[in-house]
């Protein structure tokens, strides 16, 4: 299955200054927000009263391709399941519904077009329902105490969004986003996975600081001598392995329609740890104590609740 989306609304802002030009023979920069804010045209005009003027294009596109696998069963010697495989790919160059790409901005949006950030290669989903025997025995008793029973899971595993690394230290001064230079693949196997290294950082290397007088005699040392290769979403963040499971029973009273209804559920039942983010942003070059690629959040540990309903 695939899908193509066309004419979806972006941010556009009318008074946008021009493109910088940092590395050209005569290179052009917004060294701060003052400087950006002086080039926009309409500064001049009204100088003090103009600053974003943000209107909406409908000049964005997106497209998903995927296999999907489903299997269902319908009280198949107890069992009623409903599982799903999919296996897919979803590009574009902004996720959201509004906002600016984040690699070349509204001057090269081209530069952004990569995985988006609602991407996951890989989606698992089983939802289970089991009714455990007993209900067919003969003994009233038994049947009472032990028929009825239901265990019930829905299971997840996902691969993880895509991220991006950024530059913390140079930076081209153009407002189209820093990014490092990528010399190999950072996604790293899960068994070589750990809590400060989600990630191979050794894969990426900040584009070196000019020595150029023109930039150091302006005070600026870290302007970069070229843009990093890093494009937009090439690196896989945490996934998710999780499983939710319930065991319930609906106990019969005396007297029409009533019953006494016990759930016993948990989250995450096996505790499984399940990071959330990781840090991207590159600073090594200018912090000795850098968390660039440490785990930055986790998803929610094990939880557990116990329900009793009357019903009348």
């Amino acid at each position: 299955m695939g899908s193509e989306g066309t004419k979806l609304t972006t941010q556009y802002d009318l008074n946008l200054p021009p493109e910088a030009q940092p590395y050209a023979a005569n290179p052009t920069v917004y060294l701060n927000n003052d400087a950006f804010y002086a080039a926009r045209p309409l500064t001049s005009v009204a100088p003090g009263r103009w600053e974003a003027i943000n209107a909406v294009h409908h000049n964005r596109s997106n497209n998903y391709h995927a296999l999907t696998a489903p299997l269902k069963t319908q009280n198949w010697h107890g069992l009623t399941s409903l599982v799903n495989w999919t296996w897919s790919k979803q590009m574009d160059t902004f996720f959201g519904e509004s906002g600016v790409q984040v690699i070349g901005g509204q001057w090269h949006p081209e530069w952004s077009y990569g995985p988006s950030d609602g991407n996951h290669t890989h989606r698992f989903v089983a939802a289970l329902l089991y009714e455990l025997p007993g209900k067919n025995l003969t003994n009233p008793y038994l049947r009472w105490v032990l028929g009825g029973w239901q265990v019930n899971t829905i299971t997840t595993f996902e691969s993880g969004s895509p991220v991006t690394v950024w530059n913390g230290h140079t930076s081209s001064y153009d407002y189209m986003g820093d990014v490092a230079d990528r010399t190999c693949s950072g996604n790293l196997s899960r068994g070589d996975r750990t809590f400060t290294r989600q990630f191979n950082t050794d894969c990426y290397v900040e584009p070196a600081a000019s020595t150029d007088p023109f930039w150091v005699n302006q005070g600026v040392l870290n302007f970069a001598v070229h843009r990093g290769n890093e494009r937009r979403n090439n690196l896989v963040g945490p996934g998710i392995n999780n499983w939710d499971m319930s065991l319930n029973k609906a106990f019969r009273l005396v007297g029409e329609g009533r019953e006494l209804q016990f759930r016993a559920e948990s989250f995450n039942t096996f505790n499984h740890t399940q990071w959330s983010g990781i840090n991207t942003f590159d600073d090594r070059l200018s912090n000795p104590a850098s968390t660039f690629g440490w785990v930055t959040g986790a998803r929610n540990g094990r939880h557990m609740q116990l329900a009793l309903k009357f019903v009348f």
